[in-house]
């Protein structure tokens, strides 16, 4: 059979898709959009700094909430989803009759290109780019068999640990992004440079940190998370997840145990490292349990979320969360562009100035704005803007996007 080309190729429409993955997205995205508010008012380098002088119960609630049970736990989701919807892609891909190498390839091509002009136009902290570029080793490793892609996707998650665990043995520290200058100086920069300068900064900056190999070492947890999505597309797992709900209950509640006894062994054993006279054995230590943990604790929400989805009920409450999944990439250039009107000199200048609490409801706020924008939305086109604009240059041909109104 001859394969179609992609031009004639449509999209799937909203009644097909899986809409567990679009709501399990959405709640991705407002996790991610927590912890990239409290980044885009302080930087890394003087993050615990600043934040640990709210000491009102609120204010470090708040705090230690994100740190224990946000920071580092939605981009996982976030990759994991892409990489599952990457399967679900390629599959598709090949029962149309097209050639997916090719579809995917050009989906990812426009997808670095937003990348690079995301980072440039707007935010540093980017994720399309790299999510581009592993794409496209996604795309290489498609063809390898099951087992050779779960495995993959282990070694590249333990691979940034035993990195940071070798560091610590060889006494390399931290190369602290934005050290070179004080707060101070860094809020009256981000409060009063011009667009420009702050663009110039912002390249330097990002340039910066991936000429360094513990930062594109670090990375690699994502690609991990693309893979494991791939495993679990592959596999097929969503369509009989609800049938299966009781054994992935197990799987879960076996996932909290290690979770649970990581996080207490690194919040309660492992808290005051810094004051032993040679702490070297037990950070190491620390960072093993406290990235295990981490990885177990992501499987639980994954798990945990889709089990509650299983009841009728509550997939009806979420299920204004799709309409987030489905326009996630709109959604996610929105959140950075209005975080950086919210900060910087060319905005309202809030660099550096906010409590904790003022920074949670912003992203409430915003968040259930862009919720009801997207429902609002959704009901009018087929898709979000930017989503119009990826696929239709991904289809060679501007695709429907009004809805025909009855």
């Amino acid at each position: 059979m001859k394969s179609k080309p992609i031009e004639h190729i449509l999209p799937s429409q909203a009644t097909d898709r899986i809409q567990d993955i679009d709501i399990l997205r959405g709640l991705a995205l407002f996790g991610v959009m927590l912890v990239n508010i409290f980044y885009f008012n302080i930087p890394d380098a003087y993050f615990s700094t600043y934040y640990d002088q709210f000491t009102d119960p609120v204010n470090a609630i708040i705090f230690h909430g994100l740190n224990w049970f946000f920071s580092g736990k939605f981009y996982p989701i976030f990759s994991f989803l892409f990489g599952l919807g990457f399967a679900i892609q390629f599959m598709r891909s090949q029962q149309k009759g097209i050639n997916p190498y090719m579809f995917l390839g050009r989906r990812l091509t426009i997808l670095l290109i937003f990348g690079m002009a995301h980072i440039v136009l707007v935010w540093e902290e980017d994720i399309l780019f790299i999510y581009a570029v592993f794409g496209f080793i996604l795309l290489a490793l498609t063809g390898r068999s099951s087992k050779f892609i779960f495995g993959t996707a282990i070694f590249l998650y333990l691979v940034p640990i035993a990195f940071k665990v070798a560091g610590h043995f060889a006494h390399i520290g931290d190369a602290a992004q934005e050290s070179s200058s004080s707060l101070d100086a860094l809020v009256r920069f981000y409060t009063t440079a011009s667009y420009g300068q702050i663009l110039q900064r912002r390249i330097a900056f990002y340039i910066q940190k991936f000429s360094q190999l513990k930062i594109l070492i670090s990375q690699l947890d994502r690609l991990a998370f693309f893979l494991f999505g791939l495993y679990v597309g592959r596999k097929n797992y969503l369509a009989t997840f609800a049938k299966d709900a009781g054994f992935w209950f197990k799987v879960m509640l076996t996932s909290f145990f290690i979770f649970g006894s990581g996080f207490l062994v690194d919040k309660i054993w492992l808290k005051d490292l810094e004051t032993l006279k040679d702490p070297t054995f037990l950070l190491a230590l620390d960072e093993i349990v406290g990235d295990i943990s981490n990885l177990f604790q992501i499987f639980v929400y994954i798990i945990g979320f889709l089990l509650i989805l299983t009841i009728p009920k509550w997939r009806r409450f979420f299920g204004p969360l799709a309409g987030i999944g489905r326009m996630a990439l709109t959604v996610y250039l929105a959140h950075t562009s209005f975080f950086a009107f919210l900060f910087y000199s060319f905005g309202f200048r809030l660099y550096g100035s906010l409590a904790p609490n003022q920074l949670f409801l912003i992203t409430i706020g915003f968040f259930s704005i862009c919720v009801l924008l997207s429902l609002f939305w959704l009901n009018l086109f087929h898709y979000g803007p930017v989503e119009w604009v990826w696929r239709s240059f991904t289809y060679g041909e501007a695709l429907p996007f009004r809805k025909q109104t009855k």
